[in-house]
């Protein structure tokens, strides 16, 4: 991702493509957010 291993290390790199819907764009979302809230919790 050309950025240095520290930073890259907390990077989280998405791809979506023409067939990738709202919902599923939305459902990603809605994961990261919980997971990122879980993590902060510790």
């Amino acid at each position: 991702m050309g950025v240095p291993p520290e930073l890259g290390r907390g990077a989280v790199r998405l791809s979506v493509g023409r067939f990738t819907t709202e919902g599923e764009v939305d459902r990603a979302a809605e994961l990261l957010v919980a997971r990122a809230n879980a993590s902060a919790l510790r």
